[in-house]
């Protein structure tokens, strides 16, 4: 996804704000000999209308809708943001389960999701968290290449662990046994 298709999809969901677009080009107008002009009038839009923002990142080349495992990243950056579940649960099913001909995994994990937010909340809420684990690294490494701040609130997905090379040693722990 390229960058003004991620910084218009993140303002959509609410993650960013046009501030924020406008520092971002900023950063690209100082990296660069000649700006194009579009980069140019979204580092001066002042009155932060976010309708104005998406216009001048559409004439930048942003896509109106980008590919599934892009928009499942984009929903893992929201959950981890704001820990909404109803919310990111409720773009999934838009997305993937309203319009429809065949059963696949995802779609049947989300259906399951939403079923499970309905009678334990918690189960699904965990479910929902493993589903969009998967894709957040994603999210998180194009928001931070494009310097934007990733705040995390409790309850969301807890960040990527860092990896190491080296050998992962498992271990199993079986439940003791007594003698009656």
């Amino acid at each position: 996804m390229n960058d003004p298709t991620f910084l218009s999809q993140c303002l959509a969901l609410g993650l960013i704000e046009p501030d924020q677009v406008a520092s971002w080009a900023d950063g690209q107008i100082a990296a660069t000999d000649q700006p194009p002009y579009w980069l140019i009038q979204l580092s001066t839009q002042s009155d932060g209308d976010p309708l104005a923002v998406q216009k001048l990142l559409a004439e930048a080349g942003a896509a109106p809708q980008v590919d599934d495992d892009s928009y499942l990243s984009l929903v893992a950056g929201l959950y981890s943001a704001r820990a909404d579940a109803n919310r990111a649960v409720g773009l999934l099913y838009e997305r993937f389960c309203i319009d429809w001909e065949e059963m696949t995994d995802l779609r049947q994990e989300i259906f399951v999701i939403e079923d499970e937010m309905g009678w334990n909340e918690s189960k699904g809420n965990g479910r929902l968290k493993r589903l969009l684990k998967k894709h957040l690294s994603e999210f998180t490494e194009q928001a931070e290449r494009l310097g934007l701040k990733h705040n995390q609130v409790a309850g969301g997905i807890p960040p990527p662990a860092p990896t190491t090379p080296g050998k992962r040693v498992r271990t199993r722990r079986f439940p003791e046994v007594t003698e009656p």
